[in-house]
């Protein structure tokens, strides 16, 4: 999943994921949920806070504000990204940046 950019569109959703597969929705939601132990939301989020932590520390990204990366992650607002990632990271992005630089 991490591999596939496609979770960084900000309007990914699981139609895409039919779409590619050519599998019903059901069956998605059921393999994501009984093998996997995840939602596709659950899935998305950690995918996307796992490319930006690798973007903030990343050396082709230093031209690239904070807000960029997020951008880039897929997040549409500052506020949901610096929030999405604290929650997950337990520091701010800028935090994640300096205690890793």
């Amino acid at each position: 999943f991490a591999s596939d950019s496609s979770f960084l569109n900000p309007n990914f959703k699981m139609a895409h994921l039919v779409t590619a597969m050519e599998v019903p929705q059901h069956h998605i939601s059921y393999c994501l949920s009984h093998y996997i132990n995840k939602s596709l939301h659950q899935l998305k989020l950690e995918s996307r806070m796992q490319w930006a932590a690798e973007a903030l520390l990343d050396p082709k990204f230093n031209a690239n504000t904070i807000d960029a990366i997020g951008n880039k992650a897929g997040y549409q607002s500052k506020s949901a990204f610096y929030k999405a990632f604290k929650e997950h990271h337990g520091i701010t992005p800028q935090e994640y940046q300096q205690n890793n630089k």
